[in-house]
């Protein structure tokens, strides 16, 4: 969400809640929600510039009942390129830090309504059914992008049965095109090695639990 707007010579730009050097701000947040009042069953994307929600899959009547209690998932990516065009490979950890942020403003924001949030540990990025919660889907066009986490935002008992939502997410389309960021793209072999290396960790941490 941003705070506040700044303009210099006819160019705006927003200034948002959560720090980012050079105000690139590469963490993406994606909702996915059962059906709530005023709101379909479905993944939206948040676009902070208007403070909105972008649906970009609509979801089935089915899926609400894989949700318990009152909660939602929120699915926080990194889009490596908005960083590593102007800081190369130190970009891979300036994104985690930067939705370390994001992950902190949301406990907060979550807290102040009387909600918890909790990381989903089972939900190993790199699982090709996790991977259509929004970090990596389809719309993302050919850009990198990490998924980072996976959090469960609501009252205590809530919960989410991730391994059915995502058998119903099978059946659904995805809507919407990624904006393309630049004429051209540069290739980080050390981003990617990085990233697959904590697919990896994920993974062996999601089989031993």
């Amino acid at each position: 969400m941003h705070s506040a707007w700044k303009e210099y010579c006819g160019t705006g730009w927003a200034l948002r809640c959560n720090p980012s050097s050079g105000n690139l701000h590469p963490t993406e947040a994606y909702l996915i929600t059962p059906s709530l009042p005023g709101i379909e069953p479905g993944v939206y994307h948040y676009l902070s510039r208007d403070h909105v929600l972008e649906q970009r899959m609509a979801g089935e009547d089915a899926w609400t009942g894989d949700f318990r209690g009152n909660g939602i998932l929120v699915a926080l990516s990194s889009i490596y390129w908005r960083e590593a065009w102007k800081y190369g490979k130190r970009a891979y950890r300036y994104c985690q830090h930067y939705c370390g942020h994001a992950t902190a403003a949301l406990a907060y924001a979550a807290a102040a309504l009387g909600w918890q949030t909790r990381a989903m540990d089972g939900a190993a990025d790199d699982d090709s059914q996790t991977r259509r919660t929004g970090p990596r889907c389809r719309f993302c066009a050919r850009r990198a992008r990490g998924a980072d986490v996976l959090m469960l935002v609501g009252e205590e008992e809530a919960a989410v049965e991730v391994g059915r939502l995502m058998d119903h997410m099978d059946v659904c389309a995805w809507r919407g095109r990624a904006n393309r960021l630049s004429g051209e793209h540069v290739a980080w072999g050390d981003i990617e090695q990085a990233s697959g290396a904590m697919s990896a960790s994920d993974r062996a941490a999601s089989r031993a639990t």
